[in-house]
């Protein structure tokens, strides 16, 4: 029992290929999305836009690079992104954003041997920077739990992939979901 997304991960670096999803966990909570801090009100804004604007094709791709998924689950863009100038401007002032991201959460976001940041969340991101012309710098030699304290002391920018909470929100602002992961069963697949 697990994220479809990790344990289908975990099956292929691992060559474990005889088992099936044979039940989905329909279990209700929100989804994945990025947090900001909560004096960058602005940022949650421009997030929110800057994820309906990348093309359904550019999510297929990063779905399909990771998990396997329909089409229907990916939400479909807007046509066209518009800032405000408030929001252009913060950009504008906040040319790098300090990120933090879990570094073992593999295929969501994790390092690589050459302590580089991949996955599910690092690519959305990546559609991100270039849509919006800023840089994301990924916080790499801190636990969850230092960046949590970062985060609640103003000194981490953001997160790239969290799930709200009511303690959370006392610190954080949070953005649309962009990424839902279902709990599934899995069992070998010869078992009916």
């Amino acid at each position: 029992i697990g994220p479809l997304a990790s344990c289908i991960y975990l099956c292929g670096e691992n060559g474990i290929g005889n088992l099936k999803v044979a039940a989905e966990l329909k279990i209700k909570k929100p989804g994945q999305c990025f947090a900001v801090r909560n004096d960058w009100p602005q940022f949650v804004s421009i997030l929110d836009k800057a994820l309906k604007f990348i093309p359904s094709n550019e999510r297929n791709a990063i779905y399909a690079k990771w998990i396997p998924v329909s089409a229907r689950s990916v939400p479909k863009p807007q046509n066209g992104m518009v800032l405000t100038a408030e929001e252009r401007a913060w950009l504008k002032a906040h040319p790098q954003i300090t990120i933090g991201s879990d570094n073992q959460w593999a295929p969501i976001e994790y390092l690589d041997e050459k302590g580089r940041f991949h996955g599910i969340s690092i690519e959305y991101l990546r559609a991100i920077e270039k849509r919006l012309g800023i840089h994301f710098v990924f916080e790499k030699d801190k636990t969850w739990n230092e960046m949590i304290s970062m985060a609640k002391s103003g000194k981490l920018d953001a997160f790239s992939c969290i799930t709200p909470t009511p303690e959370r929100r006392e610190y954080l602002q949070f953005t649309s979901s962009y990424l839902h992961i279902p709990i599934v069963i899995f069992t070998r697949k010869n078992v009916p």
